[in-house]
């Protein structure tokens, strides 16, 4: 360009036009120059050139140029070239200071003698290393006592691997014996190759060590300084800590105690919070002449830059002798010589600039097509959170937002284009920002099943990705290993960043939270919380939800969508057809529906004969257990309601005598219902005090569930406690206002609101025989209650309290076969309601009268022999027997059954409980009732299902599973065929819902 503009040379502008030149580089040119004459030697030529700007040459003749000379006689040796021109032989001689020779013939020669000429730097030290004005400090807060950590317990072997590293240590001059009052613990942590890291947990001491706040270098400006560089060098020194003397008068401080000995260190050990800030520091003022020259120091990693291979060598000598004069040792095996690319600080550095590590976004271009909304919501929540960087994100997002429209997800060519471009603006480097040391740092980690991701961030973008799948040793370990795992690789892989900063780790792992509080007592802890020693952190919990960014990585790997294997079928309807079609019962039925005599009101329709939409059930038909169980266990009601609902469902014949010994037999009824026979046991009045206060009483209600409050509009009269909400003047003059009548009990007299208590007993009653097995769904099940309330016969109405209230049948749950239904008049159905409730009012008044004649009845006198089961009543004895629950409420009312094997005194019996349990073996016989039990052996398994909370765990047909599941082995297969007892972990709770001959139960 020079030579261009000094002659004055006339250019034709060719835009656009690159010119690839011998290094592989793409020149843009600034034009063409044509018909230049030159003259080599004798001979004249006229050629056309490009203006391109070269460095060393005003003119470079290339291949054109020479074929148009024809054949060449070319002497290397000598320097020459023949060939004919115009009948003529032309030789032409090279000039020895015209010649550049490339770098890779004579690198590895020149590298190798100035790598050897510095040898003793790559040798192991001896000695301590000479002590340095930045000899390591530890400043202490004032009035802060000395650290004293008692040393952990440690297996045999591992106290053998101690006494000899401390051996090592001490003939190399490194730790000598202590009697300092410090004392921190030491941590072995096993290497890869099978070897043992001495490592020691100084979190004790720096807490009460004040901080250095010794400027850390800016990377971003670091990589600034490598503009037109062509060749990188990268050094590493050799356990760079271990080169710095700890001061004089802070060795003390360093003390560490093991099972044999007391010891401290003369060189700076790892782990100390200050220890980046010296290095650092220690590292500058070696280099300081050369910083931003042609040196980059970043703690231990050292890059050197020049632009030319000459300058490099001359670069690379000068810092190896300055390394020298100061005895720094190198370690050769992480030191990389004379490249012209090379990865420093987590970037890939050329001569053509500092690009992205495509490791760190690997993790977005990765991510599959979403199957599911829940995978497009994350995969769009990981989009948004960055949508400050992605030009037009609203546009490019606008396919997949549409489809989070109830009922719109199709996924379409349009949702996968815009999920391409997405992917392929998130994937680009400019999202990728480069981290400012002086702002803090923040880790987000999340480790689902499948996958594991993290996200560096501060500020307003991002610094990197990080994402790996679930290694398979590490799937089968627990959820907090697996996290702490995740955290530490997360840390550790981002070490060029966080190593000397303070920086926050946020987490949706709770136990996480505690990280730097806990005391290390497991191995996982010693092996991976030793990892991050020496880093400043603090853990912040945040829930999955908040969590987007790392929590979508961890888990875009989706798992395929599993189709059920199972679905709703009607066995009992096609086993009750063919029971129907066989069975000898039903022959007249058949004989008669054969000739079309069947009785009015009869038919027979989809092989079932039935009466006004009932099903017809013979009385020797096996069928009948089975309607009895579907009946009563809907909530396990009293005989006559479940006979109600029986017969609006089936007709059978002679069935009463078989539904009140069903129900009287039914363990759920026994354990959970209140008996209302006469309080059992005779009174014995306790002795008379002989004088005030020497014998006291008291008692505790607690247990009672939350939030059941329904709201029915404004009534005409109210009847409550006196409740301070009740009787408060806001409640008083709020009703006074909207004209309601409060009628408030009498002290300490719930009976003047009996009513209520009775509707509320009988709930409680519905939710205890539903919720047994798992009272925390009690509000799941609270509407069925509710439903089997006001749809259970009520012997005081003559009616069920839905038909009071709607003046019609309650409709049926099980539309068995489709029945032809007339439509009355509206003026009949309110004649009918009105009927209904003149009726319901007239019995409820006969029942008051009912309640009043039977109030107050005396005790009944019970007794029971040695060898009889009973159930035993617990609920006087939640304080001392079991563990209180949230929801004691809905606990079973009894427990058991358990052997009587010995009667004390009159009115006591001592009984077999399980070993476990945590209550007196004594009871009185008014704690007691006698236990009825069926006689069909029918086993039930608790089942707690895969990817389900524990509360959703379901009792399931032994039979069934195992003909589901025929490869699944049962753990206690063998005990529960046998029989034994199950028992709740924290006292002697028997599940009674197994039915068997053996009066002992199921253990499952």
């Amino acid at each position: 360009m020079a030579v261009i503009k000094g002659a004055r040379l006339p250019v034709t502008p060719k835009p656009g036009l690159r010119v690839a030149v011998a290094n592989g580089d793409r020149l843009p040119t600034a034009g063409l120059c044509s018909h230049l004459q030159l003259t080599i030697g004798d001979e004249a030529f006229s050629e056309h050139f490009f203006a391109l700007p070269l460095d060393g040459f005003d003119v470079i003749l290339g291949c054109q140029f020479l074929q148009s000379l024809g054949p060449i006689l070319w002497d290397f040796s000598n320097l020459t070239m023949s060939f004919w021109r115009v009948n003529r032989r032309v030789t032409w001689q090279g000039t020895e200071g015209n010649i550049r020779r490339a770098c890779a013939l004579i690198s590895d020669d020149l590298l190798q003698s100035l790598i050897a000429a510095f040898e003793d730097l790559f040798l192991e030290p001896q000695g301590l290393p000479p002590s340095k004005s930045f000899d390591h400090r530890i400043p202490l807060l004032p009035n802060s006592a000395p650290v004293a950590v008692r040393p952990y317990r440690y297996p045999h072997v591992q106290k053998d691997e101690i006494e000899r590293q401390c051996a090592n240590m001490l003939a190399q001059g490194i730790i000598q014996p202590s009697t300092s009052p410090f004392s921190s613990p030491v941590l072995l942590v096993k290497k890869q190759d099978s070897t043992w890291r001495f490592c020691i947990d100084y979190r004790a001491l720096n807490a009460i060590t004040v901080k250095d706040k010794f400027p850390i270098p800016v990377v971003d400006e670091l990589l600034d300084d490598l503009k037109h560089a062509h060749f990188f060098t990268k050094l590493d020194l050799l356990s760079g800590y271990h080169q710095v003397r700890m001061h004089e008068a802070d060795i003390h401080k360093t003390a560490f105690r093991t099972h044999h000995g007391h010891f401290e260190f003369l060189v700076m050990p790892f782990g100390l919070s200050n220890a980046p800030s010296t290095f650092q520091a220690l590292m500058n003022e070696v280099l300081r002449p050369f910083l931003r020259q042609f040196v980059l120091v970043f703690f231990d990693d050292i890059l050197i830059f020049s632009k030319s291979w000459a300058e490099h060598l001359q670069h690379v000598r000068t810092v190896l002798l300055q390394l020298h004069n100061h005895n720094l040792k190198l370690k050769r095996s992480k030191c990389i010589f004379g490249q012209t690319s090379v990865t420093y600080l987590g970037h890939v550095v050329t001569h053509q600039g500092v690009s992205m590590d495509p490791a760190k976004v690997q993790a977005i271009s990765d991510w599959p097509e979403p199957l599911t909304i829940r995978a497009l919501r994350g995969f769009l929540g990981l989009a948004g959170y960055y949508c400050r960087f992605i030009h037009n994100y609203g546009t490019l997002a606008a396919p997949l937002t549409n489809l989070l429209r109830r009922g719109a997800y199709s996924w379409s060519s349009d949702a996968a284009s815009a999920f391409a471009a997405l992917k392929q603006a998130l994937s680009a480097s400019p999202v990728l920002q480069l981290p400012d040391f002086s702002l803090p740092f923040i880790v987000e980690c999340d480790a689902s099943g499948s996958g594991f991701g993290a996200l560096l961030h501060q500020g307003d973008g991002p610094v990197a990705y990080f994402s790996r799948p679930v290694a398979a040793h590490h799937a089968k370990l627990a959820a907090y290993e697996r996290e702490l795992i995740r955290l530490v690789k997360a840390v550790r892989h981002w070490r060029p960043y966080l190593w000397g900063t303070t920086f926050i780790v946020r987490t949706d792992h709770y136990s996480l939270k505690h990280l730097l509080d806990q005391r290390l007592s497991t191995i996982p802890q010693h092996t991976w919380v030793s990892k991050l020693f020496g880093f400043d952190f603090q853990v912040e919990y945040r829930p999955g939800k908040a969590n987007t960014v790392a929590d979508a990585l961890s888990r875009r790997n989706e798992e395929p969508t599993l189709h059920a294997l199972s679905s709703p079928s009607f066995s009992f309807y096609d086993a009750l057809r063919k029971k129907v079609a066989e069975h000898h019962a039903y022959a007249d039925l058949h004989a008669q529906h054969s000739t079309n005599t069947l009785p009015a009101g009869w038919c027979y329709r989809d092989g079932l004969f039935t009466k006004q939409g009932r099903i017809f059930l013979a009385s020797s038909s096996a069928f009948t257990l089975v309607a009895l169980q579907i009946a009563h266990g809907m909530g396990h009601e009293g005989v006559e309601k479940t006979l109600h609902r029986l017969r609006s469902n089936f007709i059978l014949p002679s069935i009463k005598k078989a539904v009140r010994d069903f129900v009287a037999a039914c363990p759920t009824c026994q354990n959970n219902k209140s008996v209302h026979l006469h309080p059992a046991g005779l009174l014995q009045p306790l002795p008379i005090p002989a004088r005030i206060w020497a014998d006291i009483s008291m008692d505790f209600i607690v247990g009672f569930p939350k939030n059941i409050v329904k709201l029915h509009g404004i009534p005409e009269s109210i009847v409550s406690d006196r409740d301070s909400v009740f009787t408060s003047i806001f409640w008083q003059k709020l009703f006074r206002l909207q004209g309601v009548h409060l009628k408030l009990s009498s002290a300490f007299h719930p009976q003047t609101d009996g009513q209520t208590e009775v509707v509320n007993r009988t709930i409680e009653m519905y939710l205890r025989c539903l919720a047994c097995d798992r009272p925390r769904s009690w509000l799941q099940l609270l509407p069925w209650a509710e439903f089997c309330y006001n749809t259970s016969y009520h012997s005081a109405l003559k009616a069920t309290p839905f038909e009071v209230v709607y003046g019609r049948s309650v409709p049926s749950l099980l539309p068995y076969t489709p029945v032809a239904t007339n439509i009355e008049a509206v003026d009949l159905c309110l004649q009918n309601r009105d009927d209904l409730l003149r009726d319901a009012r007239q019995r409820l008044l006969q029942a008051q009268q009912r309640m009043k004649t039977n109030y107050d009845k005396f005790h009944r006198d019970v007794s029971f022999s040695v060898g009889q089961w009973v159930l035993l009543r617990l609920n006087h004895r939640l304080a001392v027997g079991i563990r209180t629950k949230s929801n004691a409420k809905l606990s079973p009312r009894f427990y058991g059954p358990y052997k009587i094997v010995e009667k004390v005194g009159e009115l006591a019996y001592r009984l077999a409980l399980p070993d476990n349990a945590r209550i007196h073996d004594v009871i009185r016989e008014s704690s007691a009732v006698t236990s009825t039990r069926h006689h069909d052996n029918k086993f039930e398994i608790l089942v707690e299902w895969k990817h389900l909370d524990k509360s959703d765990a379901s009792w399931e047909d032994l039979s069934w599973f195992r003909a589901q599941y025929p490869s699944f082995q049962l753990e206690d297969e063998l005990l529960a065929q046998e029989g034994g007892s199950v028992t709740d972990p924290h006292w002697g709770q028997v599940y009674t819902r197994k039915n068997k001959t053996h009066p002992d139960s199921e253990k499952i």
